[in-house]
């Protein structure tokens, strides 16, 4: 991961696994300047393959936001988040930026638009739209005019600043001729091939995109994407072994012969335990 600065404090750091401390003080991994807020040892990012990236704030005292919001003391992070370290700005960014580009646009009256599209969201994380979730039809159009699907007053937003396609061939990005261009992930972009755990960064507002059930892997993608969520395989069921089968019961005729020997025993056992009592007690009397 990539963690540049866009007030040009100093040259792009790029973070590998485990603790990266930043501060004042020289014996930390980015060392920024005192003059603008920065404490000695203001805040820790810790870098871990499976879990992702952490902050936690080393300084009571320390400034931190994420995305406009104050962190007191731990937060989780993901690529495109901007970070405040006092003054200085930090923006998370992947190592290589993306250089895909969408198709040639379709046509207005292609059939393609005309089913129903992938089920994709964008869930709102920092401005006026926190909290909100949108959902990405077809074609989806945000800018600042009031014939826009999302309409964002931000001061850096064109009237119709960006169109996002949703599409049974991937979810993409055109810019609309605007003035200062769209960030996906912390990268400026005019036109680009989106995908889910993107965000999107309007001036001021941020969206993340979620695509429950969508296809992760775009055509032309080598290596798996990070994971977001979605599930991608489904485990095969569990076969139990078959029980064994229990012997067949007897036929009827069978339990109805069983059934008269065990009577007849007993009747034959009763009458001579009867000519026994009798033999005795006839010579007694």
């Amino acid at each position: 991961m990539k963690i540049s600065f866009p007030g040009g404090e100093r040259q792009d750091f790029l973070a590998e696994h485990g603790p990266v401390r930043v501060g004042s003080a020289a014996d930390n991994d980015i060392v920024l300047p005192a003059g603008k807020q920065v404490r000695a040892y203001h805040l820790e990012l810790q870098m871990e393959p499976r879990r992702g990236v952490s902050l936690s704030v080393s300084d009571r005292a320390a400034v931190v936001h994420v995305n406009g919001r104050p962190v007191r003391e731990k937060a989780i992070l993901r690529l495109g988040d901007t970070i405040s370290v006092g003054s200085v700005r930090l923006v998370m960014r992947p190592d290589v930026d993306r250089n895909e580009k969408p198709p040639k646009p379709a046509p207005d009256g292609d059939g393609q638009h005309r089913y129903a599209p992938p089920r994709v969201v964008l869930r709102g994380v920092s401005g006026n739209h926190f909290g909100k979730v949108v959902p990405l039809r077809g074609k989806t159009v945000i800018g600042r005019g009031s014939d826009c699907d999302i309409i964002l007053n931000e001061s850096e937003m064109s009237r119709r600043h960006a169109l996002i396609e949703n599409t049974g061939d991937g979810l993409f990005l055109r810019d609309l001729g605007s003035a200062n261009g769209t960030f996906v992930n912390g990268t400026p972009v005019r036109d680009t091939v989106l995908k889910p755990g993107d965000q999107l960064a309007f001036d001021q507002t941020r969206f993340l995109i979620e695509a429950p059930g969508y296809l992760i892997a775009m055509p032309g993608d080598e290596t798996p994407p990070a994971h977001t969520g979605v599930i991608t395989q489904v485990q095969r069921p569990l076969m139990l072994p078959q029980a064994s089968v229990p012997a067949a019961a007897p036929p009827e005729d069978e339990n109805s012969a069983v059934d008269w020997i065990i009577m007849g025993a007993a009747v034959v056992t009763l009458v001579a335990l009867a000519v026994l009592v009798w033999m005795e007690f006839g010579r007694t009397g």
